[in-house]
């Protein structure tokens, strides 16, 4: 398979796990990974983006990915989405 095939495949994968989230879950993570051509935000960032708290947004973002890694969506998604864009652990 081509890299190209497998970028779009796992960008498939990424957008199907996406749609099971709900949307303020969805949303934290477009920001945070910057799945939509952005650059990734952090935590902080998301939460003034958002106008939400920070404890809010840190919490929609563990369970969304959460709900990820559970069977939320497809392996390949999850582990596409376990790598922190920010450098944090």
């Amino acid at each position: 398979m081509s890299d190209q095939s497998e970028s779009r495949s796992v960008f498939d994968e990424v957008a199907d796990a996406l749609s099971s989230l709900s949307p303020s879950e969805r949303r934290v993570l477009i920001f945070y990974f910057g799945l939509q051509g952005g650059e990734p935000l952090s935590i902080h960032e998301v939460a003034v983006a958002m106008a939400l708290p920070v404890a809010v947004v840190e919490e929609l973002k563990e369970r969304a990915m959460q709900r990820l890694r559970d069977g939320g969506g497809p392996d390949g998604a999850a582990m596409a989405l376990n790598h922190d864009p920010n450098g944090a652990a």
